[in-house]
């Protein structure tokens, strides 16, 4: 029976004690279990290859997020926003080659985020209320991304390069293109990227709380689409 489960949905009820433990489930593909009380530490999915979706967030998880996370390159989506992790460094999700969407706020991590490499599918990455002390400053090859949060970290130095369209990319099916930033809450310094009035389908655009100086770029008056600044 269960090596035929191949989703379990138990989110927003009142469940407490540990997270379950899935190693016998081989053929699971999502796992939600949010929005409830679960202590104890990170699932464990080594041997929950077909897994695509994990969904953890708002609940009181603990300790590191396992290996086997990243050692699972089917992984699609991750949902894993306020836990109680032990703080450190994000894990490194280049390994993660199928991820399109991470959202890990309010977890503890910090440090840098790590370089997101040429991931062409990842369209959101949202890991605001951390303490990220860096990012990293060229994410043009990452062309899939639609949302991209890092507000309210620590995060100093410049404004990073984004993906530019003047067409939106295909993938899967699907038109994406950057429609939300938000670097608000940091310590970024210096000017707004003139590039960034290449961000043709671009919405909402918030940059509150930084040490930014200098004019805004006349370009950025141009984004027609742009309803948020």
């Amino acid at each position: 029976m269960t090596r035929t489960i191949t989703y379990i949905n138990v989110k927003s009820n009142l469940l407490v004690g540990s997270a379950p433990n899935i190693s016998a489930l081989v053929n699971l593909q999502q796992l939600d279990i949010s929005s409830n009380g679960l202590t104890g530490p990170f699932p464990d999915i080594t041997f929950n290859k077909q897994l695509i979706g994990l969904s953890l967030a708002n609940n009181f998880l603990r300790g590191p997020v396992p290996p086997s996370v990243i050692q699972n390159p089917k992984l699609n989506w991750i949902f894993m926003s306020n836990n109680s992790l032990d703080p450190g460094p994000l894990f490194d999700i280049t390994q993660l080659t199928g991820l399109r969407t991470l959202s890990a706020g309010r977890s503890r991590f910090q440090g840098a985020i790590p370089s997101l490499g040429n991931n062409t599918v990842l369209t959101e990455f949202t890991v605001p209320v951390n303490n990220f002390s860096s990012i990293p400053l060229d994410w043009r090859n990452v062309t899939s991304l639609t949302i991209l949060n890092v507000a309210s970290n620590i995060i100093t130095g410049n404004l990073p390069m984004l993906p530019e369209y003047s067409t939106q990319t295909v993938i899967f099916g699907l038109r994406l293109a950057l429609q939300k930033i938000d670097f608000s809450n940091n310590s970024f310094t210096g000017v707004i990227p003139k590039s960034w009035g290449g961000l043709s389908f671009l919405e909402e655009m918030n940059l509150a709380y930084n040490r930014l100086e200098g004019p805004i770029p006349p370009e950025i008056g141009r984004l027609n689409q742009l309803k948020t600044l």
